[in-house]
C-alpha cells in the first residue's frame, strides 16, 4: 500500500469540486495543466528530480489527445556531447525555415524510425552490459553507428520520482479568451519496478523521443537548445502499460 495515497485522493477530489480552474501557466501551453495542477496542490514550481507531491508525481493528461505522456528525460551517458552530435550530424533543416532540429521516436521492439528519410534509427537492450544502445542504419539497414549509451543506472536515477504517480485526466475550455481546465478523475498508481519498466520499452509501449531543437531568443537565436531524450507511453496502451510497471493503483472519480 502506498503512503499518502488517501492524501492524495483527498486532494483530487477537492480540486475536482472546485471545477474549472483558470490556468496559471497561460504561456505554457502544453505543460500548464500539469503545473496548474502542482500549484493547486500547493507545489511551487521546480525542476528538481523529487516527486511534486509529498511522495507522488503528479501529471495531467488531455482526454481524447493522442499525445504521449513522458515519464522522465536523460541525456546519453556516453559519449558527452552526443545529443549535440546527433543535432548535428543526423538532424534536419525543413524549408523554408533555417532551424535545425532533431526529433526522432525511437522503439527497442524492432521497428526501426527512418529519420528525415535519410536513417534508420532504433535502440535495443543490452542486459548483460545493463545498457540501452542507440543505433543508427544507412537506408540498406546497415549499421553505420552503435556507440551511443544509457546505463540502467542512469535510467533508474532519472525515474526514481515514478515510485508513485497519479494522472489527472483533463479538458480545456477557453472563457472569456482565458484557458481553464476541468480536473475529471484520476488514475493513481504506486510501486514503481523498474524491471519491468525496461520490459515495456523492449515491448515498444515505452519509447524513447530526443528533443532537440534551437532557441529562438534573440541572443541565442540558432543555437542548440537540448531538453534531453525523454521516455514516453504510447498514449493508446497508458494506461494498460502503468498498470504492467506499478504494483497496484485505484481508479480516483
Amino acid at each position: 500500500m502506498s503512503l499518502n495515497k488517501d492524501k492524495i485522493i483527498y486532494e483530487f477530489k477537492k480540486i475536482k469540486e472546485k471545477n474549472p480552474h483558470k490556468s496559471q501557466f497561460p504561456n505554457n501551453r502544453d505543460g500548464g495543466a500539469g503545473n496548474t495542477l502542482e500549484s493547486l496542490l500547493g507545489v511551487r514550481e521546480n525542476n528538481n528530480k523529487l516527486p511534486d507531491f509529498l511522495n507522488f508525481e503528479c501529471k495531467a493528461t488531455r482526454v481524447n489527445s493522442g499525445a504521449k505522456i513522458s515519464l522522465g528525460s536523460k541525456k546519453p551517458s556516453f559519449p558527452d556531447g552526443a545529443s549535440r552530435y546527433l543535432w548535428e550530424n543526423y538532424g534536419d533543416i525543413k524549408p523554408p525555415s533555417t532551424l535545425r532540429r532533431f526529433y526522432p521516436t525511437l522503439r527497442a521492439n524492432g521497428r526501426d524510425s527512418l529519420v528525415y528519410k535519410k536513417n534508420y534509427m532504433g535502440i535495443k537492450l543490452d542486459r548483460g552490459s545493463k545498457k540501452i544502445r542507440m543505433y543508427i542504419m544507412d537506408l540498406n539497414k546497415k549499421i553505420i553507428k552503435d556507440d551511443i549509451f544509457w546505463t540502467f543506472e542512469d535510467i533508474r536515477e532519472s525515474a526514481e520520482k515514478l515510485k508513485d504517480t497519479m494522472f489527472a485526466e483533463i479538458t480545456e475550455n477557453l472563457i472569456d479568451g482565458e484557458s481553464y481546465f476541468t480536473y475529471h478523475n484520476a488514475l493513481v498508481f504506486w510501486g514503481f519496478d523498474f524491471d519491468l519498466f525496461l520490459n515495456e520499452i523492449e515491448n515498444g509501449n515505452i519509447e524513447l523521443e530526443f528533443r532537440c531543437g534551437v532557441y529562438k531568443d534573440q541572443q541565442r537565436y540558432g543555437t542548440m537548445h537540448d531538453r534531453g531524450a525523454a521516455w514516453r507511453l504510447v498514449k493508446r496502451k497508458w494506461k494498460e502499460t502503468m498498470k504492467k510497471i506499478t504494483e497496484d493503483n485505484i481508479y480516483v472519480e
